[in-house]
């Protein structure tokens, strides 16, 4: 992980998003709310298990956020008590899959980060 959390990094990301789109849309603050707690999440499996990549993309189409934490091995050794499993919650699409070897990607989306105004 670099020198700034997962959720700091989001936060720039949003600064810098925002003043591209304001004119037409306004931040949804309990999606802002629920992207940055998938955020805390990321570091916190980060802090955990370690990563191969943490990364953030907000997409201009539909403008949604997708955090994305790419790991070669992940056992939650809490079983369902880990916080994974709550805090997935707050996504509204998780996805997981093989990107190559033996490195697992896991993809957590919010949509409509911004919402029409």
């Amino acid at each position: 992980m670099s020198e700034i959390s997962t959720k700091q990094a989001a936060e720039n990301v949003f600064a810098q998003f925002t003043p591209l789109v304001e004119k037409k849309y306004g931040l949804s603050e309990k999606a802002r709310e629920r992207f940055l707690n998938l955020c805390a999440l990321v570091d916190v499996m980060d802090g955990e298990f370690g990563s191969e990549n943490i990364s953030i993309d907000i997409s201009p189409v539909g403008i949604s956020g997708k955090v994305v934490y790419d790991i070669s091995d992940i056992e939650f050794m809490d079983g369902a008590s880990h916080p994974f499993f709550r805090a997935i919650r707050n996504a509204d699409l998780v996805r997981i899959s093989n990107v190559g070897g033996e490195l697992i990607r896991i993809e957590f989306i919010v949509n409509d980060l911004w919402v029409k105004k």
